[in-house]
């Protein structure tokens, strides 16, 4: 683990979402959490890990009953979420993060590895998933992340 000047590893820290694209087989781009994305990300000293993102543009229900939406509603909130914590190691030679899931919206995920490589320029982090499923295609995932808080190196 490649550490900072504090002796802690500079992923440690809150992440705010820049850009976060499917990239597809033929190249072709598509925006999974739409045009204008809002998410967090955050790494901490003890191992945890915990993400939240969502479309900027999810229509509001017509009811302020999370549990009485309509079913197109509810789709439309699904679809357009993602969030799950966990806790995470960290292999620095082969530059990879791996996610070990506790809880996520998507219940498939819930005690699964998630693996992304990683890479840390001055106050931005971008990690990259293998080919993932979006739709009816498969999509390698890239999202830029900004420091917001924790190390911060001089």
């Amino acid at each position: 683990m490649n550490d900072d000047i504090n002796g802690m590893h500079p992923i440690i820290g809150t992440w705010r979402l820049e850009t976060f694209e499917g990239i597809g087989r033929s190249g072709e781009r598509q925006l999974p959490l739409g045009p204008n994305p809002v998410a967090m990300l955050v790494y901490d000293a003890a191992g945890h890990v915990c993400g939240q993102g969502m479309r900027s543009d999810r229509p509001r229900f017509a009811t302020d009953s999370p549990g009485a939406g309509t079913p197109e509603e509810i789709r439309a909130a699904f679809v357009g979420y993602m969030g799950y914590f966990g806790s995470y190691t960290l292999d620095d030679e082969r530059g990879v993060v791996v996610h070990t899931l506790e809880g996520s919206l998507f219940p498939n995920w819930i005690g699964t590895q998630q693996s992304r490589e990683f890479e840390i320029v001055d106050d931005r982090l971008t990690l990259r998933s293998p080919p993932v499923t979006i739709g009816d295609d498969r999509f390698l995932v890239v999202a830029v992340w900004r420091r917001i808080g924790g190390i911060h190196r001089l």
